[in-house]
């Protein structure tokens, strides 16, 4: 059977949306997810599917899950849940494409640059994107630290780590965290290389260094090898665990 036509649906009440919430939960007024929970049925807009999907991701969660929710859907700006960034020439054919897939494959609505704008994208627009998003899923490859553009997106990250919550993963692609910590390897001749251009006291160095040495730092995941796709089904499923921090309204609009 064909549709050959749309039905409009009017937004939800907050009302409305605080009992299809509660009727998918199974929270109620007594609860004491209760108050956090009527705060995130208010931040969905009224947009049912929304509902529907948060109140599923949240079902029998602890409050800190509700909670991480709420920040995440106050962020109403949000375009992508994830942003990829990485060093082109070490991993888009090799790692990145592969990951890029198969979180589209599951359903995430993903930013990769030369996926999402033709040509690549200028870096104002990539700052622009990772401010959008709600998850940054950083690989770290042996010459990440070349490329001002992946440097300047790092810093950017973890601002919106620091400022908004975004959730942030490091991939170490076949490099060690304390040889980016303590800029050994080809991490150190890169930002040697940028020190002559810019100057080793330079604001610009000092910031680079500190958020390589932070990223390092971050719980994430080491690719030291072996088999890919099961190192990516990994990420899968970080992406599915936190998939309740995730949601972005403009998925639920149409």
């Amino acid at each position: 059977m064909r549709c050959d036509h749309s039905i409009s649906l009017s937004p939800l009440s907050n009302d409305e949306a605080l009992t299809l919430l509660q009727k998918i939960s199974g929270v109620n007024s007594q609860s004491g997810l209760f108050e956090v929970a009527q705060k995130v049925a208010f931040k969905c807009n009224g947009l049912p599917g929304l509902v529907e999907k948060v109140a599923s991701s949240l079902k029998n969660m602890s409050i800190g899950k509700w909670e991480e929710s709420l920040v995440s859907l106050s962020h109403s700006t949000a375009q992508y849940q994830i942003f990829i960034s990485f060093r082109g020439n070490d991993t888009r054919e090799i790692f990145t494409k592969y990951l890029y897939d198969a979180l589209c494959k599951e359903g995430f609505q993903t930013f990769k640059d030369d996926q999402s704008l033709q040509g690549g994208a200028p870096i104002e627009e990539l700052l622009e994107a990772i401010e959008e998003s709600r998850f940054a899923i950083v690989v770290l490859s042996e010459n990440f630290a070349d490329s001002k553009w992946c440097l300047k997106e790092l810093i950017k990250i973890l601002d919106c780590r620091k400022r908004k919550k975004l959730l942030v993963l490091p991939i170490f692609y076949e490099v060690e965290p304390t040889d980016i910590r303590h800029l050994k390897g080809r991490y150190g001749e890169a930002i040697t290389e940028h020190e002559k251009e810019l100057g080793k006291d330079s604001t610009t160095i000092m910031e680079w260094k500190q958020a390589l040495s932070d990223i390092s730092n971050l719980k994430g995941e080491h690719y030291k090898g072996g088999t890919r796709d099961q190192f990516i089904e990994k990420i899968i499923r970080f992406a599915n665990y936190n998939r309740h921090r995730l949601y972005i309204q403009s998925m639920y609009m149409n």
